[in-house]
């Protein structure tokens, strides 16, 4: 678990992950940069629903799957699965 971006940056270019799932609160988040730097990751972006702006800003850059904070805190573990299965099927095409 990373508690920056810059340290959730620096695990994925080392560790490589199939899915990346990001917190919209995050300081000092770049979602630009995010999006460019996950194109070989499924990306997901979280937050609470009361953050539209947060989700407005990362639907703008191309985040291609916003849930809220409740969603992840309810079905983690099956939204994570399912993310994963995405990744499972582009590598085998």
């Amino acid at each position: 678990r990373a508690l920056s971006w810059a340290r959730g940056e620096s695990l994925a270019s080392s560790l490589n992950p199939g899915v990346v799932l990001l917190d919209l609160e995050l300081p000092g988040v770049d979602f630009a940069a995010v999006v460019a730097g996950c194109r070989s990751h499924v990306l997901a972006a979280y937050g609470s629903h009361v953050k539209v702006p947060l989700f407005d800003a990362a639907r703008a850059v191309g985040v291609p799957v916003l849930l809220t904070r409740g969603q992840v805190h309810a079905r983690g573990g099956e939204i994570v699965s399912q993310l994963a299965g995405q990744v499972a099927t582009a590598g085998s095409e």
